[in-house]
Protein backbone atom coordinates (compact mmCIF):
# COMPACT_ATOMS: atom_id res chain seq x y z
CA UNK A 1 0.00 0.00 0.00
CA UNK A 2 0.89 3.61 0.73
CA UNK A 3 2.54 3.58 3.80
CA UNK A 4 4.79 0.56 2.25
CA UNK A 5 5.64 2.65 -0.77
CA UNK A 6 6.12 5.44 1.49
CA UNK A 7 8.70 3.92 3.68
CA UNK A 8 10.36 2.91 0.52
CA UNK A 9 11.34 6.07 -0.92
CA UNK A 10 12.39 7.60 2.72
CA UNK A 11 14.43 5.00 2.79
CA UNK A 12 15.77 4.83 -0.29
CA UNK A 13 16.43 8.76 0.27
CA UNK A 14 18.23 8.73 3.75
CA UNK A 15 20.78 5.59 2.19
CA UNK A 16 21.34 8.02 -0.50
CA UNK A 17 22.09 10.65 1.98
CA UNK A 18 24.18 8.20 3.90
CA UNK A 19 26.13 7.69 0.88
CA UNK A 20 26.73 11.32 0.31
CA UNK A 21 28.11 11.81 4.11
CA UNK A 22 30.20 8.51 3.10
CA UNK A 23 31.56 11.02 0.51
CA UNK A 24 32.48 13.44 2.65
CA UNK A 25 36.40 14.51 4.14
CA UNK A 26 36.28 15.30 7.39
CA UNK A 27 37.39 18.90 6.77
CA UNK A 28 34.55 19.26 4.42
CA UNK A 29 32.34 19.09 7.63
CA UNK A 30 33.39 22.63 8.43
CA UNK A 31 32.38 24.16 5.07
CA UNK A 32 29.01 22.94 5.07
CA UNK A 33 25.50 24.86 6.41
CA UNK A 34 24.54 24.08 9.40
CA UNK A 35 20.88 23.57 7.94
CA UNK A 36 22.58 20.31 6.69
CA UNK A 37 22.75 19.11 10.48
CA UNK A 38 18.51 19.02 10.03
CA UNK A 39 18.56 16.90 6.68
CA UNK A 40 21.13 14.49 8.47
CA UNK A 41 19.04 14.47 11.70
CA UNK A 42 15.62 13.25 10.10
CA UNK A 43 18.09 11.10 7.62
CA UNK A 44 19.84 8.98 10.99
CA UNK A 45 16.13 8.93 12.45
CA UNK A 46 14.47 7.52 9.44
CA UNK A 47 17.55 4.59 9.11
CA UNK A 48 17.01 4.28 12.96
CA UNK A 49 13.49 4.05 13.09
CA UNK A 50 13.52 1.60 9.80
CA UNK A 51 16.33 -0.80 11.72
CA UNK A 52 14.08 -1.42 14.69
CA UNK A 53 11.25 -2.46 12.48
CA UNK A 54 13.59 -4.87 11.03
CA UNK A 55 15.57 -6.42 14.47
CA UNK A 56 11.70 -6.82 15.75
CA UNK A 57 9.78 -8.57 12.47
CA UNK A 58 9.37 -12.06 13.11
CA UNK A 59 11.72 -14.69 12.10
CA UNK A 60 12.06 -14.75 7.83
CA UNK A 61 10.24 -11.39 7.99
CA UNK A 62 12.63 -9.50 8.98
CA UNK A 63 15.66 -7.64 6.38
CA UNK A 64 18.72 -9.74 6.16
CA UNK A 65 21.34 -9.72 9.01
CA UNK A 66 23.95 -8.11 5.87
CA UNK A 67 21.33 -5.26 4.98
CA UNK A 68 20.69 -4.68 9.00
CA UNK A 69 24.93 -4.02 9.63
CA UNK A 70 24.52 -1.97 6.43
CA UNK A 71 22.02 0.09 7.99
CA UNK A 72 23.41 0.62 11.42
CA UNK A 73 26.73 1.15 9.92
CA UNK A 74 24.72 4.11 7.52
CA UNK A 75 23.10 5.07 11.34
CA UNK A 76 26.88 5.03 13.07
CA UNK A 77 28.67 7.23 9.45
CA UNK A 78 25.36 10.56 9.82
CA UNK A 79 25.53 10.21 13.87
CA UNK A 80 29.42 10.65 13.16
CA UNK A 81 29.47 13.28 10.75
CA UNK A 82 26.85 15.01 13.00
CA UNK A 83 28.88 15.41 15.88
CA UNK A 84 31.42 16.95 13.97
CA UNK A 85 29.29 19.21 12.49
CA UNK A 86 28.45 20.16 16.18
CA UNK A 87 31.93 21.52 16.67
CA UNK A 88 31.06 24.39 14.83
CA UNK A 89 27.73 23.97 15.52
CA UNK A 90 26.66 23.38 19.03
CA UNK A 91 23.22 22.60 18.56
CA UNK A 92 24.52 19.24 16.70
CA UNK A 93 27.12 18.53 19.28
CA UNK A 94 26.02 15.82 21.35
CA UNK A 95 24.04 13.53 18.75
CA UNK A 96 22.75 10.72 20.51
CA UNK A 97 20.65 7.88 18.52
CA UNK A 98 17.41 8.76 17.90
Amino acid sequence: GVRRRSRGVCMKAARAVAGIVRQLEEEDVGFLNPIIGVAWLSTSRILAKELGRMQEAPEGRGAKVEVQQQIASEVDLVGAAMNQLGRSCPLFGEFRYP
